[in-house]
């Protein structure tokens, strides 16, 4: 009962899932499911969603072991480590099982280091899949959000236009499916090797700017269809500045964003370097 989904741009690839968990399906709690490694080779990301989470958590900490022992970003190798990783869970853990068996995913973007195109993979049960595709979505969401991505995301969008097409679409899932919360945080895997996040204030922001475009939606629909002779002009105009104001104010959010991304990774390097001078 959840939704977990990546993207991939120009400017690099998003990983995000949302923050409610229900229990045998009467009880909600509030977790996050996405999880961020550093490791030397490369970075990564998981994220999973299941219908029984009693082994999601366990599971997840087994891939995360796994890619740990790899030490260089090679997909063959890596591909080999999950896919021996769960077959020695399912194994031991759920195949053996008589009753019905937990159908568990993941998503994982894996991030080289130090720098480099981030590849997206789709762990259902025992396979593991390099994702072709620049999106991939997975949990009860995944209808809804397929059918959003499908209409808005062809993969080649700047890091704005992705960032924004993802929280609009983690909105409208939350909004229309029961059993998914919403997304707090979104992290973003840079093509140049650093990361940063999305945070629920950013997300709020821009769900603010997004939310005039139902407006523009239901203008667009009723100037679409009124009698020919009939005038367009308030519409046309409606449409024209609405458009105008969420682009403003969404370019506004990425500077500052932007700036501040910058001004953590700066200090991350000066940590970095002065504990390198400590030892």
């Amino acid at each position: 009962m959840t939704l977990v989904a990546a993207f991939a741009s120009s400017g690099g690839t998003l990983l995000f899932a949302d923050t409610q968990e229900t229990v045998t399906g009467y009880s909600k709690r509030k977790v996050d499911k996405l999880t961020v490694y550093d490791w030397e080779p490369f970075r990564f990301g998981i994220a999973g969603a299941a219908d029984d989470a009693r082994y999601l958590d366990v599971l997840q900490a087994e891939l995360a072991n796994s890619l740990f022992k790899v030490q260089a970003f090679d997909l063959k190798t890596i591909t080999v480590s999950l896919t021996d990783t769960l077959t020695t869970f399912y194994g031991k853990h759920i195949w053996p099982q008589a009753a019905s068996k937990p159908q568990m995913e993941y998503m994982v973007v894996i991030q080289p280091r130090p720098s480099g195109w981030p590849e997206i993979f789709h762990v259902s049960e025992s396979a593991v899949t390099l994702v072709p595709t620049s999106y991939k979505s997975i949990g009860i969401g995944s209808y809804l959000s397929d059918y959003l991505q499908n209409l808005l995301h062809e993969g080649g969008e700047s890091l704005l236009q992705v960032i924004t097409t993802a929280v609009y679409i983690a909105r409208e899932v939350r909004e229309h499916i029961d059993g998914v919360g919403p997304v707090e945080r979104i992290g973003v895997f840079h093509n140049d090797g650093t990361y940063n996040e999305v945070s629920w204030e950013d997300i709020e922001t821009i769900e603010k700017q997004i939310w005039n475009l139902q407006e523009i939606q239901t203008t667009a629909f009723k100037s679409a269809t009124r009698e020919p002779d009939e005038s367009h002009e308030a519409e046309t105009r409606f449409i024209a500045g609405t458009a105008s104001d969420i682009r403003q104010e969404l370019a506004k959010w990425y500077a500052q964003w932007s700036m501040c991304c910058q001004h953590a990774q700066r200090q991350a390097r000066k940590r970095a370097e002065g504990a390198d001078q400590a030892s």
